[in-house]
């Protein structure tokens, strides 16, 4: 069924919308008007646009709008990481776990925790990048702490992390402990928020930059948690064996060895066998703490000799203390060392903190007399050499980094390619150069929409900001599409751009009040927050900077719209402008070279598309090609014995055959007739020259078998 409105309704409709572009005239054409007819209100406005771009983009440099990969999620969860001084006893380490829980679960958003001592806690992503289930020494720790539903507590988490933060980390250090505060990342989870990759020409010196940096990163303003991976020099004991009183008494070292290990509980004797578990239940024997922790009492440890008898370790020999070994970081084969630290505040972004480093690093030498820094060379990759002090910037600058520098390109070849397209379709390249003029303008509204909210430029406002050039742009082509309508139609250049503002506007702002209502329902997400400020504050300010831009740019570029094969030979106009026009040869070249490379482009793909097909096929016959001379029939491979096969000689047999001949339907896949099958088993025959036929294509599953002797017989009782 087909609805046609009435011709009144249709008279109606075109009344009102007559009456409402009287209305918008009414204060559109004031605006406009003045800007048209007097230069210097027009140059005012153009350099006022300009400014108040750059005033935007200040905002940045004075740091009231922040940069950040991502903000922080609000998450039901966060760890704390206790690092204790190495070789602290496992007991003093959990009295400081159990200290700090204490503290932890007066928090009234704190529902359960959980601490782990000397193992590791149960790892997500992020734990898996940090190593954290490496953490198993007596001297490292855990706590998990879970918290109430987001929608239950006022307080964020990122918030109850900072104040949890203060609120430990002082009793942390009374205790001679370092702790860390992790919170689940939004992003993609990195070793540390603030990573310096520490590279140098010895150990010493790697070591002492490492430590100076460290001193610094303490100082340095909004970086917290400060640590590196330097271990801290410490000595453990060590049981010599009298070899030479070991093997007279008929004890080996491994034997000791074992005693050991399994008194100080390293020893599995096995696991417990339940149903299927993800984890097996080992059974370890080991002697109370109370004994194991007392070097004196360890030395009453019985090793059993070669005869049965009984003799204590002490006879055995003795203990000693040695110093640990440090270890050895590699990157890339070449020796580092890691300094790391958090970032707190409201500039919670890496490349804050490193400038409040770099601040410090100005009058810094290394012991090697070398004057360090990381900009900006430090910022994209590691030292090219080894010989000399030198450290990078990692961590989430580098995600950062990557990120923004390929979402960059990214908009500069959607740039490209839309500007090419109007191109295409306008065949004019200073019009596309007006119809994208606006794109810049919605930075005016992006940057001081996240100073308006509070949010932090991200990703995802960047992502907003590339959605929103698609925007503007179609904005921009409708208005100068009705431009080049009018003037058609016989208007005058400025009576024509102020009507297509006047018939457009309301279009335009319905389609934009639209996408603002859609962007207000995410503002308040922590993640998309970014995202929705761009859309929201970038649109409104875009579109109405459009209604006046596109007019006065389309004023400046007059002559444009008159160089047209399409335009009327009206003699009013004739007058004020040129007559006819042909194509500029630059326009008709461009046209060509951008037709012929995309058509060269789709060509290409096709071809190599089919030829990739092709080869695939062909190699796929080739290795279903089985060659007859060196293949045995499927009789002779089921009937053939070992012994046959070691023969070299085959001795000469009766051939019989009993069973019936059974036809083989064809296959399609198969243009050669298959080989039919026979039951019956096939002794040997005398030696017969082999003839050779072209091979039947055969598709068969199994090993193929070849024939070892090529001087047996041939597939004669083959039938096809």
């Amino acid at each position: 069924m087909r609805v046609r409105p009435k011709l009144e309704a249709l008279h109606k409709a075109e009344e009102r919308e007559n009456k409402m572009n009287e209305k918008i005239g009414k204060f559109y054409r004031p605006i406009m008007n003045p800007l048209i007819n007097n230069r210097a209100f027009g140059l005012i406005f153009l350099y006022g646009l300009i400014a108040a771009t750059f005033l935007a983009c200040s905002l940045f440099y004075f740091n009231t709008v922040a940069v950040k990969m991502l903000p922080f999620d609000n998450k039901p969860e966060f760890n704390i990481v206790i690092n204790m001084p190495e070789g602290t006893a496992l007991p003093v380490t959990a009295n400081v776990a159990h200290r700090l829980a204490t503290e932890i679960r007066q928090l009234p958003e704190v529902t359960s925790l959980q601490t782990y001592t000397g193992t590791a806690s149960p790892y997500n992503f992020n734990g898996m990048v940090r190593h954290y289930f490496l953490r198993k020494q007596p001297w490292l720790a855990d706590i998990q702490v879970m918290l109430l539903d987001k929608n239950d507590r006022e307080r964020s988490s990122h918030e109850i992390a900072e104040y949890a933060r203060h609120l430990l980390t002082p009793i942390a250090k009374e205790m001679g402990a370092r702790i860390q505060v992790v919170e689940m990342p939004p992003g993609p989870p990195v070793l540390q928020t603030v990573v310096a990759e520490i590279y140098g020409p010895t150990e010493d010196v790697r070591r002492q930059v490492a430590s100076d940096m460290t001193q610094m990163f303490i100082e340095a303003k909004g970086i917290v948690d400060v640590d590196n991976y330097m271990s801290e020099p410490y000595e453990y004991w060590r049981f010599i064996v009298d070899t030479e009183k070991a093997v007279r008494l008929g004890i080996s070292v491994d034997n000791i060895n074992k005693n050991l290990a399994m008194a100080m509980g390293g020893y599995k004797l096995g696991d417990i066998k339940r149903n299927v578990v993800l984890e097996p239940t080992y059974i370890i024997l080991q002697t109370p703490l109370a004994i194991r922790s007392q070097i004196q009492r360890l030395k009453n440890l019985p090793i059993m000799s070669a005869n049965g008898t009984l003799v204590s370790l002490a006879e055995l020999g003795h203990f000693e203390k040695s110093p640990e070994d440090q270890i050895i970081y590699h990157k890339d084969l070449r020796p580092i060392e890691y300094v790391t630290g958090e970032m707190e505040g409201r500039l919670g972004a890496p490349i804050y903190g490193m400038y409040a480093v770099e601040d410090l690093l100005e009058n810094y030498k290394t012991p090697d007399g070398v004057t360090i820094t990381g900009m900006p060379y430090g910022l994209l990759g590691p030292p090219d050499e080894s010989t000399q002090s030198g450290f990078e910037w990692t961590g989430e600058w580098t995600v950062t980094y990557e990120t923004f520098r390929d979402m960059g390109a990214a908009f500069m070849v959607a740039l490209v390619l839309i500007y090419g397209l109007i191109v295409w379709e306008f065949k004019n390249f200073t019009i596309a150069g007006i119809i994208m003029a606006p794109i810049p303008l919605t930075l005016i509204g992006i940057i001081p929409g996240h100073w308006i909210v509070g949010a932090e430029f991200t990703a995802t406002s960047m992502i907003g900001f590339i959605a929103l050039a698609g925007i503007i742009v179609r904005n921009s082509i409708l208005l100068v599409e009705f431009v080049k309508h009018e003037i058609k139609e016989g208007k005058e250049l400025s009576e024509a751009v102020i009507a297509a503002g006047q018939v457009r506007m309301r279009p335009i702002f319905i389609t934009a009040l639209t996408l603002m209502a859609g962007s207000a329902a995410i503002i308040s997400d922590p993640i998309f927050q970014g995202m929705a400020a761009s859309l929201l504050f970038g649109t409104a300010i875009a579109t109405v900077l459009t209604l006046i831009v596109i007019p006065l740019g389309c004023i400046s570029i007059s002559k444009q719209f008159y160089l047209s094969d399409d335009f009327p030979d009206d003699d009013e106009v004739i007058t004020a402008q040129p007559a006819t026009y042909s194509t500029p040869l630059w326009l008709r070249v461009w046209t060509i070279v951008f037709t012929v490379s995309l058509t060269i482009f789709s060509v290409l793909s096709s071809i190599y598309g089919f030829a990739k097909n092709i080869f695939a096929k062909r190699k796929s016959d080739d290795a279903s090609d089985i060659p007859k001379e060196t293949v045995q029939p499927v009789s002779e491979v089921k009937t053939t014995t070992d012994e046959s096969i070691k023969d070299t000689k085959p001795e000469p047999a009766a051939k019989t055959v009993t069973a019936p001949k059974k036809k083989v339907a064809k296959k399609k896949a198969v243009k050669k007739k298959v080989v039919k099958k026979k039951t019956a088993t096939v002794k040997k025959q005398p030696t017969k020259k082999a003839v050779k036929k072209p091979a039947a294509k055969k598709k068969r599953r199994g090993i193929k078998l070849k024939n070892i002797n090529e001087k047996s017989k041939g597939n004669d009782d083959e039938n096809e």
